[in-house]
């Protein structure tokens, strides 16, 4: 039992994710940044950075693009802690295809509760849409249908919170490849300089 024991208390603490991001001084403006490095969907570090759960891939992408800025620690999922979905989650498409309920009558539903339809369509195109709107829809069908949908089941593409002035649903300019790499470097000659001092 002993043994057992010392093999439990053995194993290295995990940072929660969110402290990591803290250590690596990550402001909400390389949000997208480190999305866009580490070939993710936009958003992705902002639904890890609220402990919302993100597939098992996506997370170890977003690791390996912040340990590239660190360059002393390799951050994985074993020293890490970060929110997964379980394997059989599903996407929202593929789950409201195999749900009784019809596009229509989900719509109708929607109107009663104040829902845009088009927060509707862009959930079934997979288009990312804000965790208020999406929370609303996943109620909606765990009122109606005799499952649960919840974004610990069901797989939901969300937008970051906007950013400084940027008003919700607003459409930003992507910057472009050479500007994104600069603001990388950036990060990482920051960290660095920042790593210097304290050592």
């Amino acid at each position: 039992m002993d043994e057992t024991h010392n093999q439990i208390t053995d194993q290295p603490a995990k940072i929660s994710f969110k402290d990591l991001c803290i250590h690596l001084q990550l402001g909400d403006g390389a949000w997208d940044d480190i999305d866009w490095m580490a070939k993710v969907p936009a958003g992705t570090l902002w639904k890890m950075l609220i402990g919302h759960p993100v597939e098992r891939q996506l997370a170890e992408k977003v690791l390996i693009g912040l340990s590239e800025i660190d360059s002393e620690t390799c951050w994985t999922l074993d020293n890490v802690e970060v929110t997964l979905l379980p394997p059989t989650a599903s996407y929202f498409v593929k789950a409201f295809r195999q749900c009784p309920m019809k596009y229509q009558t989900l719509v109708a539903l929607a109107a009663q509760a104040g829902i845009a339809h088009t927060i509707i369509d862009l959930m079934l195109k997979g288009k990312p849409v804000y965790r208020e709107e999406a929370e609303k829809v996943l109620v909606l069908l765990s009122l109606h249908t005799d499952q649960v949908w919840s974004f610990e089941t069901i797989d939901v593409p969300l937008h970051p919170p906007p950013q400084g002035e940027e008003p919700p649903g607003s459409i930003s300019v992507w910057p472009s490849r050479a500007k994104r790499e600069r603001r990388i470097l950036n990060l990482k000659k920051r960290y660095e300089r920042s790593s210097k001092k304290r050592g």
